[in-house]
């Protein structure tokens, strides 16, 4: 499989997004290099691309488990603080889009921000920020996506685990779908700082509404119907009490009863 290089060499034609790139073969974490980036003033745009991580992680301190052949990446953003929120929709419906039209798959959105062949997962988003005396510096965002993974990895998880090559019927190009990734994401960026709002859109794909579910949130277990997705993108949970709560973060569980 071609190593990520390749088009990290060629560079990449976007606004923001991807305008600077580097390259690593092993790195410690690729959120751990863009956050330093971060703090030391870089522009927003940076993308560190890495074939493997010693220490890669998901959310709620989860380790995101590294493996040669898998898009493993983080950017650093400056955004507006107005539209902070609406990072995590527009991300999630950009990465959507764009395996859906490479691979030419159905792709779902689960709640908060992971993303599902027929019930299997197929790429995480994380994302960490930066503030100095209470204004946002920086928002560092990770994704990993299976492209081809060599071994289904062992560990405890919501969902099972799946990769892209699975279930598509041509060769998946990591350096064509990175591009294609890449270029999208600058594109919804860039809408969203024009004033583009992926909120309904974000809902709609979620499909959650009307659903039960168990949910771990910092270690509380919440179960109950999911009455509404808010905008600021929490769940309204009627949960088996008839007590309403709304959870901003936590591993959701779709119950089938």
């Amino acid at each position: 499989m071609d190593p990520v290089s390749f088009i990290v060499k060629k560079g990449i034609n976007t606004r923001i997004i991807g305008n600077k790139l580097k390259y690593f073969e092993i790195m410690s974490s690729t959120m751990d290099d863009v956050i330093q980036s971060g703090l030391n003033g870089e522009n927003e745009g940076l993308t560190v691309v890495s074939e493997n991580q010693t220490h890669g992680r998901g959310r709620t301190g989860n380790q995101w488990v590294s493996q040669e052949g898998n898009l493993l990446f983080s950017i650093l953003l400056r955004p507006p603080s107005e539209i902070v929120n609406l990072l995590q929709p527009m991300i999630a419906l950009s990465l959507q889009a764009s395996i859906k039209r490479y691979c030419k798959l159905n792709v779902d959105i689960k709640w908060p921000n992971d993303l599902l062949i027929n019930q299997s997962k197929i790429a995480g988003m994380l994302f960490e920020s930066g503030t100095t005396a209470g204004k946002l510096e920086y928002v560092a965002l990770g994704i990993g996506i299976n492209v081809e993974l060599q071994k289904v990895p062992q560990i405890t998880a919501t969902y099972p685990v799946t990769d892209l090559q699975t279930h598509t019927e041509f060769f998946v190009d990591r350096n064509e779908l990175f591009s294609n990734i890449i270029h999208d994401l600058d594109t919804a960026y860039w809408d969203l700082k024009l004033g583009f709002d992926p909120i309904q859109r974000w809902k709609d794909e979620l499909k959650i509404e009307g659903k039960m579910v168990s949910l771990n949130s910092n270690g509380i277990i919440i179960t109950g119907l999911v009455l509404e997705v808010n905008d600021e993108g929490g769940l309204v949970v009627q949960c088996e009490n008839d007590n309403i709560v709304t959870v901003m973060t936590g591993n959701l569980i779709e119950r089938k009863h």
